[in-house]
């Protein structure tokens, strides 16, 4: 099961119509084979490129640092219990997950001002 944003599904539907008919169900095949997927080491070299060409180092970002950042996101801006992240990220323990909860003194305040008084 992926859960998908519902605004999200009608593009990737769309997106789905112009891949070859090689490419059943797989969402991103690779360009060499259209019933490969891409590998992790693909998706590696994609962002190192990407890195360069913005001028970003490259040891800044990387597919880790992605997740990481979907992570923090879901449980910092968007509340999202950690119970929900595990499952998303595929963590079997929610020790794994904990990592998200450490906090930064700006989501401290925002949660303090949301007490009623």
């Amino acid at each position: 099961m992926i859960p998908i944003n519902s605004s999200l599904l009608p593009i990737l539907k769309g997106y789905k119509k112009k891949l070859k008919s090689g490419a059943e169900g797989i969402l991103f095949p690779s360009k060499r084979s259209m019933t490969g997927h891409l590998t992790p080491q693909y998706v590696r070299q994609f962002i190192k490129k990407y890195c360069r060409i913005a001028g970003i180092k490259k040891e800044k970002l990387s597919p880790h640092v992605f997740r990481h950042g979907f992570a923090t996101t879901l449980y910092q801006d968007m509340g999202v219990d950690l119970l929900r992240i595990a499952t998303l990220l595929g963590h079997s323990s929610i020790r794994t997950t904990e990592i998200y909860s450490h906090t930064s003194e700006s989501h401290l305040r925002s949660a303090i001002d949301k007490i009623k008084i």
